[in-house]
């Protein structure tokens, strides 16, 4: 049996799962014109590539978001290790803290 271009993207649209409901709408009623199998299958490899692609970018903004951190040990000194505008909540002088009092 032979099928035309048409009629084997049409068979692939209908057979997508519903979380390809976007692209079944979209190749369906959103394209002028007859729709092509070339046409559904690069729709397919986007989606797919769109889909990977995201996946990676969370995997990595999960791995920088735990691996940040809160600048390890420094606490509230600057970045050269300046206490000098830290104020001691025991005896409130400047540049030193409580357990250093």
């Amino acid at each position: 049996m032979h099928l035309e271009d048409e009629d084997k993207a049409m068979l692939l649209l209908w057979v997508l799962p519903r979380s390809f409901e976007s692209i079944k709408d979209t190749m369906l009623y959103g394209m002028e014109g007859t729709v092509t199998l070339g046409e559904v299958q690069a729709a397919l490899r986007t989606k797919e590539l769109t889909k990977s692609k995201d996946l990676i970018t969370d995997e990595n903004s999960e791995d920088l978001s735990v691996s940040r951190g809160n600048g390890g040990s420094r606490g509230n000194r600057g970045k050269n290790g300046n206490n000098s505008k830290l104020k001691c909540f025991n005896c409130n002088k400047m540049g030193h803290f409580k357990k250093d009092c």
